[in-house]
């Protein structure tokens, strides 16, 4: 079997690649280079050398390589594969990194293919291909793997003639990685708070249904999310009209605002777990305005919110450990989108609720006119109420919009509106997810970041809309009416489980935390020993260190070691990032911050957990 003959088989069972495929292009030449090892150009340019292009293939990966030496990335994206050089080269340096191969061009992987041995590359399990596939194939990579350390090469000479795709492909790969510094610094931020939340919100994480119990139940009803955005300035007068027309989706930044211009929203979205989120809905208890919306929250959000939204409710399921578990053993609650934004999440929510069109009011992504929030949210308020004469309302606003690093992007009218990174990432998010699932999405913000594939219809299209606020009622009166009898049934069912799964997973952490202390003692007197502050015999050494192997094959048999697991992630990261010399020192001093900071973990969710079985009691 000659080389290409065999490449079409491996690419056939491990790609689905069929032959008929791989054909050439009239402007794709193989050459034998001055070195023997064949090249190939497209049109009168050389994708490799046409003397030596292995060896000018181990000469780039290598310089490149060792630039980035210090990053440990866990995945390279090569921006084109030509005839496989870089990637065997990279191969050779590097033993533990993914790739992910882009290539536009189907024919010149088809070059590829008739001239080289390409076993090696097909059967590699550390790699993924993108071959002749849309950019955002790697965006769904990426999210599948969720890869820590990214980094991307470009073969040049394939950029040259594929500019805009290969641009496309960075984009992704800097959104992704934008995205998952967020993930990183929110988790380092909020993991306490989450934990925490969730703890309180147990009985009632239990007592109402999920979001899988409304899916589809709006099918065939358009929906109107009602963003926070200033250009939403000009659609409050009007709002009366469109709630006739459409399910009213507020997010927890224009709850109150929507309920100022008359209209009571259907459905409220809030996945935030902070307090200062909360205070967007200050005064959403008075005079019952919350008492007929339904609430759709995920269960690690602020406490307070369920206390000021006591009847309706559903639950989305939990991204974390704690709530995973939870689910586990009693249901899947189903997942919401999120892509950073109450926004994002809310148009996940009419998607899985089976609405036919999904148009925004408020969605800019920017800041048109310099403006950051609709006028009456709870930010301009509060910027009025900290206002000075020396430092006004305005300055707040400019202020926090110059703090944000400003980029300038094409806005929906044709100009341009100053956004910046964060808003993006949100941007990117549509883009993907509109690409993805076929809900026709629309948006009146004329002025607001311009997002592919979600059309701009003027106000007076949505007013035109038939009036079906009588259908809309029927179908949440039937909810309403689930609810009750959800948590008389199923609800109660779930709670007594809860109670179960709470008391057992109580005991699961006591032990572990038995575990864990007697780890770290044995880790810091080590430690103390490596820094001379208590030498110790090898027969001593020796003992703790089966102490401590011990005690990792205990903390695997425990159920909750994912849980306390949790909070450890910047640790892991930390120390996986390191790139001191391996030593027997270091390897104790990582040993020691492990233990440590689990054990700080177990205790704090043993502190929250152990509240929540005295609430849960009481009630």
């Amino acid at each position: 079997m000659d080389i290409s003959e065999k490449n079409y088989k491996l690419l056939a069972e491990k790609l689905g690649i069929d032959k008929e495929k791989l054909s050439l292009y009239k402007d794709i030449v193989i050459e034998k280079s001055a070195k023997g090892e064949p090249t190939v150009k497209i049109g009168d340019s050389y994708i490799h050398s046409k003397y030596d292009p292995a060896g000018e293939a181990k000469k780039v990966i290598k310089q490149y390589a060792a630039q980035n030496a210090s990053q440990n990335y866990d995945c390279w994206v090569f921006g084109g594969f030509g005839l496989g050089y870089y990637v065997e080269s990279f191969l050779d340096i590097n033993d533990n990194a993914k790739i992910i191969i882009v290539e536009p061009e189907i024919s010149l992987f088809a070059a590829a293919a008739q001239s080289r041995d390409l076993e090696r590359i097909i059967n590699s399990d550390r790699i993924y291909f993108v071959i002749s596939s849309e950019p955002e194939t790697v965006s769904t990579i990426l999210n599948t793997m969720q890869f820590e350390k990214i980094n991307y090469f470009q073969i040049i000479s394939e950029y040259s003639m594929n500019q805009e795709y290969f641009d496309k492909v960075k984009k992704v790969v800097s959104a992704y990685i934008s995205r998952k510094e967020v993930n990183n610094n929110t988790l380092r931020r909020f993991g306490k708070i989450w934990v925490k939340n969730l703890s309180e919100n147990l009985k009632d994480f239990a007592l109402f249904p999920g979001l899988v119990d409304i899916q589809n139940v709006f099918s065939g009803i358009p929906a109107l999310i009602v963003a926070g955005g200033p250009s939403l300035d000009h659609i409050f007068p009007h709002l009366k009209q469109l709630a006739k027309k459409y399910l009213i989706v507020a997010v927890d930044t224009s709850f109150n605002a929507t309920v100022a211009a008359g209209v009571i929203p259907d459905i409220l979205i809030v996945i935030d777990p902070q307090y200062w989120n909360s205070r967007h809905l200050d005064r959403s208890s008075n005079a019952g305005k919350n008492s007929e919306t339904i609430l759709i929250s995920e269960p690690s959000t602020y406490s307070k919110i369920f206390k000021n939204f006591k009847n309706y409710k559903y639950f989305s399921g939990s991204i974390f450990p704690l709530g995973q578990y939870f689910e586990d053993a009693t249901f899947h609650r189903g997942k919401i989108g999120a892509g950073g934004s109450v926004a994002t999440s809310a148009w996940d929510f009419t998607r899985q609720a089976g609405c036919n069109e999904t148009l925004f009011a408020g969605l800019d992504l920017g800041y048109p006119e310099k403006k950051t929030h609709f006028k009456g949210s709870f930010f301009e308020e509060r910027a009025h109420t900290l206002c000075t004469r020396l430092r006004p309302a305005s300055d707040m606003d400019f202020s926090l919009i110059t703090d944000a690093s400003l980029i300038e992007t094409e806005s929906n009218n044709g100009a341009t509106v100053f956004t910046d990174k964060r808003l993006e990432i949100y941007r990117h998010w549509f883009e993907e997810q509109l690409k993805m699932h076929s809900l026709k999405t629309l948006s009146l913000s004329q002025s607001g970041v311009k997002i592919k594939n979600m059309e701009v219809i003027d106000l007076k299209t949505a007013l035109d809309k038939p009036d079906i606020r009588e259908s809309i009622d029927n179908k949440i009166d039937l909810i309403k009416t689930f609810i009750k009898k959800y948590k008389e049934e199923k609800g109660t069912e779930t709670l007594l489980k809860t109670k179960d799964t709470l008391n057992k997973l109580s005991v699961s952490l006591d032990n572990l935390v038995k575990i864990v202390t007697k780890a770290r003692i044995s880790a810091e007197s080590l430690r103390n020993h490596c820094r001379n502050i208590k030498t110790l015999n090898d027969t001593h050494i020796q003992k703790l260190l089966k102490n401590l192997d011990k005690a990792d094959n205990d903390i695997l048999s425990q159920s909750g070691r994912t849980i306390a697991g949790f909070l450890l992630q910047d640790t892991i990261r930390e120390i996986t990032n390191s790139t001191g010399e391996k030593t027997f020192n270091s390897a104790i001093e990582k040993s020691y911050k492990i233990y440590s900071d689990l054990e700080e973990s177990i205790k704090l969710h043993q502190k929250y957990l152990n509240s929540a079985i005295k609430t849960i009691k009481l009630n």
